[in-house]
């Protein structure tokens, strides 16, 4: 099924950046679905395909803005292809996965951290998460919103 998550964070990268976890819908391995998180000053999304196993998508490299700005990141699904944008520019990456579906995508939902046994970890982010939004249908384009969400 078609999904959009919306998100603005901002990250302190002076406390490290090596894998912080943004937003998750499992904290087991085992239970992972899907998990969207900074690696270093790249955004990455990742997503369990079941048959084609863990697939991550990475925005391009050291584009996140750094300690003193807000970054606005979208993730869309639609018509089995997935892809990621950063701050309004659409990622040149995408993950294929035709039919399948992404099962869970509320079930053990964590803001703020990753699915290895998060947020006792280390893997949660220094900083702010803010309007959040996550909606079961493709929302396309990837401008950034100047005003707050509707409710």
């Amino acid at each position: 099924s078609d999904f959009t998550f919306e998100l603005f964070f901002i990250f302190d990268f002076s406390f490290g950046s090596q894998y912080k976890g943004l937003i998750a819908n499992a904290d087991n391995p085992s239970a992972k679905d899907w998990q969207l998180y900074l690696n270093g000053q790249k955004i990455e999304f990742g997503v369990n395909l079941s048959t084609d196993g863990w697939v991550t998508m990475q925005h391009q490299d050291n584009a996140l803005t750094l300690s003193s700005g807000w970054n606005y990141v979208k993730v869309v699904r639609k018509d089995g292809v997935i892809k990621i944008g950063l701050n309004g520019v659409e990622s040149n990456s995408a993950i294929n996965c035709g039919s399948q579906s992404i099962s869970s995508l509320s079930s053990y939902f964590i803001v703020g951290g990753m699915y290895d046994t998060s947020p006792f970890n280390g893997l949660f982010p220094n900083g702010f998460i803010d309007e959040l939004r996550l909606n079961k249908q493709a929302v396309d384009g990837w401008d950034v919103p100047t005003s707050p969400f509707a409710n």
